[in-house]
């Protein structure tokens, strides 16, 4: 297997790389910063969910707990309940804002994809980094933990997908936006 260094000029040429790079310092940056500040309430009400999902299933959880989320959500909050109670050492606000953290990066990556498509890579590159870097975004994922960006991905891939008439796939993603949060019916028409 041959590694070879990355050089100046790989780095100056290839605009893959750069993005790569810069995004992937943006997410450690985000892993980061995701123990600095939280916005408790919700953060507990993520974690009380997830607990309550492990002790008493789906099926009971709805008559047993208060809930106004669609069950889509409740399943990434039960395998990061399940994660936790296996890796006790893992800090909690990294692993229960990874969900909107990944959601942010698949998102600018999203972005990046369908604007080059349609214009340069220049434009796609800043438009990319512009969203992820977007200290509204920054602070709803990585600060205040809420899970907008995750319920915001496969809306995004969902249009994208309707766009290039792949009318199945772009079903199925707007499907799962809506067992995220039912908001996303608005989508349907779209769509359809």
């Amino acid at each position: 297997m041959n590694l070879e260094v990355v050089s100046k000029s790989d780095l100056k040429s290839n605009p893959y790389l750069q993005l790569s790079i810069i995004l992937l310092i943006g997410f450690l940056l985000r892993i980061y910063l995701s123990t600095v500040i939280t916005f408790e309430n919700d953060f507990k009400i993520w974690q009380w969910w997830g607990e309550g999902l492990s002790k008493v299933g789906f099926s009971n959880f709805y008559s047993n707990s208060w809930c106004d989320y669609m069950p889509g959500y409740l399943y990434i909050l039960r395998l990061l309940t399940d994660i936790q109670n296996e890796l006790p050492g893992l800090s909690p606000y990294i692993l229960f804002k990874l969900p909107a953290n990944l959601s942010d990066l698949g998102i600018s990556i999203l972005i990046f994809i369908f604007l080059k498509s349609i214009s340069s890579t220049r434009i796609a590159m800043i438009s990319s980094l512009a969203y992820f870097f977007n200290p509204a975004v920054l602070s709803n994922s990585t600060f205040w933990g809420q899970v907008d960006s995750v319920h915001a991905f496969p809306i995004l891939l969902a249009i994208i997908l309707g766009l290039r008439k792949k009318f199945v796939l772009s079903g199925l993603f707007a499907a799962l936006a809506f067992m995220i949060k039912p908001q996303s019916i608005v989508l349907f028409p779209i769509i359809g």
